[in-house]
């Protein structure tokens, strides 16, 4: 569908900003498989795609960061790719979940005294919500 677009507006093939906004719907992938699949989807070489990662970074359209690799017991690393937006959020989600873990449990003193099941049963007659199971207190 993108060369399709592309083409539709005259846009080269090769052209550096067709190449920067290609976009599967992926958040982050490993720098070399999106060099890879930006190849496939844009019919372009990966010489020309390699050289804009750092471009999409320095336009803050993405961020270039180590991982820990997918499944690996030793602690190798690779280079992804995020798209900002969803790095940024990531971030701060769990940023903010660490900080609700690690705060004492009468942060939440005025709940203490909430008959959990009564409200959860109220809540579910309401809206017909099922809720996850909670899991186990520390």
């Amino acid at each position: 569908m993108p060369r399709i677009i592309a083409a539709s507006f005259g846009i080269a093939r090769d052209s550096p900003q067709r190449i920067k906004a290609a976009d599967d719907g992926h958040c982050y992938l490993p720098e070399h498989l999106l060099i890879a699949d930006a190849t496939k989807i844009l019919g372009v070489a990966e010489s020309l795609i390699a050289p804009l990662i750092p471009d999409l970074a320095a336009e803050e359209l993405a961020v270039r960061d180590e991982v820990p690799v997918p499944g690996a017991a030793a602690a190798g690393q690779l280079q992804a790719v995020h798209l900002s937006p969803f790095y940024h959020s990531e971030r701060s989600l769990a940023a903010s979940l660490s900080r609700l873990l690690s705060s004492r449990a009468d942060s939440l003193e005025a709940f203490q005294s909430v008959d959990w099941e009564k409200a959860l049963g109220w809540q579910k007659a309401k809206t017909s919500a099922e809720l996850a199971p909670s899991r186990p207190t520390r």
